[in-house]
């Protein structure tokens, strides 16, 4: 059996033992068992180290930070959105973030973007696939979905140009 088949059978055997409910204090505490699935996951990311899990808190938090920060709206019909974004490409390298605006600047970033967006709303359906209310959505996205890829991409010496 895997590490995350085991961690799966203790996160359900906890929530049994809570009336149903998981919380993450209640994982933690579980984990501190030296001889558990819980117990193995936290020491293969290194989080028994104190030193490395203040790191890892710490670079989690800064994450948090920036995507905490929104763009100025210009009145107050215009939603607010996120300054700072991160992009599929971006990720590949060691991950990072960009100024919305520059992205939108950019032919090859605002695709980027756009996969991106697919992507994350492919997991959005994953997870909430069950609710026949949201369908209409998952339909509309599917629409999206087949138009980018029936559109064709400039070669790269002609987006280079532009």
């Amino acid at each position: 059996m895997s590490l995350r088949s085991e961690v799966a059978d203790e996160l359900r055997a906890l929530r049994a033992a809570h009336e149903g409910f998981l919380r993450k204090e209640q994982v933690l505490e579980a984990a501190r068992v030296k001889d558990t699935a819980l117990w193995r996951d936290f020491d293969r990311r290194g989080l028994w180290d104190d030193t490395k899990a203040a790191e890892i808190a710490r670079l989690d938090y800064a994450r948090r930070i920036i995507v905490m920060v929104l763009l100025p709206a210009d009145d107050d019909k215009t939603p607010r959105v996120r300054e700072f974004t991160s992009v599929i490409r971006d990720r590949t390298t060691g991950g990072g973030f960009r100024a919305l605006p520059d992205v939108l600047a950019d032919e090859d970033l605002t695709a980027n973007l756009l996969l991106t967006a697919l992507m994350e709303l492919r997991a959005f359906r994953r997870k909430y696939d069950v609710l026949r209310e949201l369908a209409g959505v998952f339909e509309e996205v599917e629409k999206v979905e087949e138009t980018v890829k029936r559109k064709p991409r400039k070669p790269k010496e002609e987006r280079a140009s532009v």
